[in-house]
């Protein structure tokens, strides 16, 4: 598996979630793209 693979460095995750009385379940998806130096991603996906 190429950890560096754009399909292999974003997650998905099932959720809970709430807005004053209302409540339900969904997907929360993130992905980081570029680099960021306070967590030491380089490049263009983070190797």
């Amino acid at each position: 598996m190429d950890e560096n693979a754009l399909q292999n460095v974003h997650i998905q995750q099932v959720m809970m979630a709430r807005s004053g009385d209302r409540r339900g379940i969904g997907v929360l998806e993130q992905i980081h793209l570029g680099p960021h130096a306070r967590y030491g991603f380089k490049g263009q996906v983070g190797a």
